[in-house]
């Protein structure tokens, strides 16, 4: 299968039928492909923002100092890599829920429901643009799939929440 046919989008008319430029964030918000392809795109997606995000921090703040000595334990990279991102996202979910309410401006939800995690969540400053979006795929992912598929949309944001978070558990592990 070719990676394009994974990242094909069929929206670019409105419902007047009148063409519309394609905006990345439609393709995390677009349904109505197969699940396959939801996945791949938005993994490619996240992919992209996670690499970006990295780079940016890497540039804003330099390596620190590590200490070797202090490696972590099996229990503590359980639960940053599966216990925290379902307990995470669980939180994070009923907040998106708050803040939607009944409307359907999905990405102002996201962007209002990432501020407020953002806020809750980042220590230092310069987490806090990995975090926004982080948390803004996170809500994106959720609310595409609120009506069509609750339980998809929650657990792929878990899976996106543990793939963020597997770097930081396996450096902390491998201390």
């Amino acid at each position: 299968m070719r990676w394009s046919a994974c990242l094909e989008w069929d929206g670019t008319r409105d419902m007047a039928g009148n063409s519309r430029s394609l905006n990345p964030l439609d393709l995390i918000f677009d349904v109505r492909v197969s699940k396959y392809k939801y996945v791949v795109r938005s993994l490619l997606l996240a992919d992209l923002w996670w690499v970006l995000a990295v780079l940016g921090l890497l540039t804003l703040k330099p390596a620190m100092p590590v200490d070797y000595r202090a490696a972590g334990s099996l229990t503590s990279l359980f639960a940053t890599v599966l216990l925290l991102p379902l307990v995470e996202n669980a939180i994070y979910i009923f907040l998106v829920d708050l803040v939607a309410g009944r409307s359907r401006a999905r990405i102002r939800i996201s962007v209002v429901a990432a501020l407020v995690a953002t806020l809750l969540h980042a220590i230092y400053s310069t987490e806090a643009v990995f975090l926004f979006g982080s948390y803004f795929i996170f809500a994106a992912v959720y609310l595409a799939w609120r009506e069509d598929d609750r339980s998809f949309g929650f657990w792929f944001g878990v899976m996106l929440h543990a793939m963020f978070n597997i770097p930081a558990a396996a450096i902390a592990f491998l201390g």
